[in-house]
Order: C-alpha cells, then structure tokens, then sequence
C-alpha cells in the first residue's frame, strides 16, 4: 500500500507527512522500536521527521515520534434538536467501531484492517477534529502504562517547546476506564490548539481517540468543547474486546 496522505500539520508534532501508512504507531509497533532503539543504543524521544519512511534513520524513527496520541472524550449531552437528514455513517468492518457525520465535518483518509484501524473526521475551517485508531495491545509487562504515557509526554512537548501538558488523569470514557491527558499544542496552519486525548488499554485491543480544538490562551483553562465535537462524539460507538 502507498502513504495515506493526512491534511498539512494534522500530525500535532508538525510533520507535514506521515512515515507509514497511518502516521501513528500502537502500542506494538511502538514496543518494537523500543527493543531495536534500546538494542542500537539509540532510545531517544523527541526526533522529529520531515521525510518518508524510505528515508529514515534509526534515529528519526526515535520512540513516539512518529506517534500520535489518540483520543476519546464522552459527556452526556441533551438532544441538540438539529436535523440529522444529511447524516453519513461509518462502520468498521473489523473492529466494534462506527460513527456518523455531517457538513462541516470531513472524514479524514481511514485505514480498516486486521492490524490497525485509523479514522476520524476534521473540520478544514479551524482544525477541529477527532480521531480514532484501535490496534492490538501489548502486555503491560512488555510496555507499562507508566513508560508508554511517559514518552508520549517527551513527543509531544519536545515538538515544539511552548507545547504544555495541562493535566493528566484517570477517568472514564463511554464506560471504560482510561488514561487522559490535556495539551496545549502549538501548530503553523492552525494556531493553538487543545488536545484531549484518551487511551484505554484492554489487553487485547489498545483504542485511543485524540480530540482538537482551536483556543487562546485566556481561555485554554476553561473545561468545555466546541458544541460540535459534543454532538460527533454522541455518535460514536466503540467497543473494544
């Protein structure tokens, strides 16, 4: 297969191309290049690559560099009372996974297989998007949770040295028990961003769902989402094995 081509700075650490097919790794291929970047003496977060994977070296392909953390985020809501006639569904044919949208919103390019699955939808007017990618796990005595989400941290504040981690804790999400944790991210095309993000580990399938929206400073502390993202996120349906 060729490269998914994913819109210019979607990828939060800047690189304008994905380095596979998805532009993110799960928790196997990141314990992968774990055990070969350790072997190489070479396990070193915050390489940032610019290239194809043609071209990378050990080095570029550095741990959660080429990763991006994805994310889901539930609230109960009202019914907002707009009219869904125009409503396209998505559903997964491997995986317990669907949602539906509708104008603004555009899907982004999607990956369905056995290994991965990646999609999500953007709003191309600010940035706003949602993203979704479920992959098999790794054992936690392979790959910690504690190591896992310390390097995520080392990615995505080594990518751009305003980036600020806003908090992080244990939660729920659409029922499930999961990790999150709250960015500030500094972006070329789309400014500051926020980014939420969840990830829940079963031990058989790793889902995380990585959730931006355009922000300000003054207002970067403030605990709400664009009513959009609310109204997509009713819509999802996930459940992993």
């Amino acid at each position: 297969m060729g490269f998914v081509q994913w819109p210019s700075e979607y990828i939060l650490i800047d690189r304008k191309k994905p380095s596979n097919i998805s532009g993110c790794h799960g928790p196997l291929e990141i314990l992968y290049k774990k055990r070969t970047l350790t072997q190489e003496r070479l396990l070193r977060p915050g390489c940032q690559e610019h290239g194809s994977a043609t071209a990378q070296s050990p080095i570029r392909n550095a741990v959660f560099m080429k990763s991006y953390l994805l994310i889901i985020l539930l609230f109960e809501l009202s019914c907002s009372g707009q009219n869904h006639k125009s409503l396209t569904k998505w559903e997964s044919s491997i995986r317990a996974l669907a949602f539906e949208y509708e104008s603004p919103w555009s899907i982004l390019p999607t990956l369905d297989t056995k290994e991965k699955t990646l999609t999500g939808v953007i709003d191309n007017r600010d940035g706003k998007s949602y993203i979704i990618q479920i992959t098999p796990d790794a054992s936690k005595e392979e790959l910690s949770d504690e190591l896992y989400f310390e390097n995520v941290k080392k990615t995505m504040l080594g990518a751009n040295s305003r980036n600020e981690l806003l908090e992080e804790n244990d939660t729920t999400f659409h029922g499930m028990s999961a990790h999150s944790q709250v960015y500030l991210m500094y972006t070329k095309k789309w400014g500051l961003l926020k980014q939420v993000s969840f990830v829940i580990r079963t031990g058989v399938e790793f889902v995380s769902v990585q959730i931006l929206f355009p922000v300000t400073k003054e207002n970067s502390s403030a605990n709400s989402l664009p009513i959009q993202l609310f109204e997509f996120d009713r819509t999802v349906k996930v459940e992993p094995k």
